[in-house]
């Protein structure tokens, strides 16, 4: 490619959101995130932190005195500190939002309200404005008041119990808090659909964004928990492990599908032709066989 056409095609690429301004309120996890992938999508991020810093800041490794976690969440973002707790730190924020495009926060319901700063009074202020609000079971019914973490979602999803199950194991959580990253992610789609509904209305919008229905929404629980009249095999929905003689290989879904390719890469090709396992109900009725051929 030529230098010129180079210049051509970075000009092209500009991010999606150039332009966009928007006002973080997050801790931890699951709204950093999301406002971090709208920085990396070219918005304007303007963290606000209190005065003794997001309390990530002091969570996991670090660097030159820096948390790894924090950084990683965070990067590519301005920061700011305004003590929410002063009128006129509150006042501050006011103005702020009056001059961005969007807000997020994770704080649980009634927060923000409690500070002059929840959706209605910021929307008032600002029609144009998209208010994102992230919290453990949403702003209304019977636990908006809880707070939730991660882990909490794990357990009221049934993903604490299908990792058990699957493992014959007791429940524990998962070392990736999906709770999180799945409601941030879910967060992100939301924003950027309210910023295009707002280019024909002009109106800006409350999301209300729950980490359990974030993460329900991904559970597939009409095959785990509904069950149906013929069958219940959920293996086909998980890679398979397996140790081997060096490191361990992962086969990923169901093995019996592609049957030809696996007893190739084996080189098994008898297994191929063998009558107990020519079709994939025979294959089925024979896991412990076809593990044991695996693992040879």
């Amino acid at each position: 490619m030529t230098r010129k056409s180079s210049t051509i095609q970075e000009q092209r690429q500009g991010r999606p959101i150039e332009g966009i301004r928007v006002l973080d309120f997050t801790r931890v996890l699951s709204g950093p995130s999301c406002a971090r992938i709208l920085s990396d999508l070219g918005a304007d991020v303007i963290k606000i932190e209190p005065p003794e810093g997001d309390l990530s800041r002091r969570l996991g490794y670090r660097r030159g005195g820096m948390s790894s976690y924090y950084m990683q969440q965070n990067c590519g973002k301005r920061n700011v500190s305004i003590d929410l707790k002063t009128e006129k730190g509150r006042d501050l924020v006011r103005r702020l939002s009056a001059q961005c495009d969007v807000l997020v926060e994770n704080f649980r319901p009634g927060v923000m309200e409690s500070l002059g700063l929840g959706p209605d009074e910021l929307l008032a202020e600002n029609p144009r404005l998209i208010y994102c609000a992230i919290s453990g079971f949403g702003r209304t019914g019977p636990w908006s008041d809880r707070r939730a973490f991660a882990g909490i979602a794990h357990a009221t999803t049934g993903i604490l119990h299908r990792q058990a199950a699957a493992t014959n194991s007791e429940p524990t959580d998962s070392v990736l808090a999906v709770g999180d990253t799945v409601a941030g992610v879910q967060s992100v789609v939301a924003i950027l659909a309210a910023l295009y509904e707002r280019e024909r209305s002009g109106r800006g919008q409350l999301i209300d964004m729950a980490m359990h229905d974030a993460l329900l929404a991904i559970q597939e629980a009409a095959n785990f928990y509904l069950f149906p009249d013929e069958g219940s095999d959920t293996d086909f929905l998980c890679a398979w492990v397996y140790r081997c003689q060096d490191e361990h290989v992962v086969i990923p879904h169901d093995p019996r599908a592609y049957w030809k390719e696996l007893t190739g890469a084996m080189g098994r090709p008898d297994l191929l032709t063998d009558p107990r396992y020519d079709t994939y109900e025979k294959r089925t009725r024979c896991l412990d066989e076809l593990e044991a051929h695996v693992q040879a």
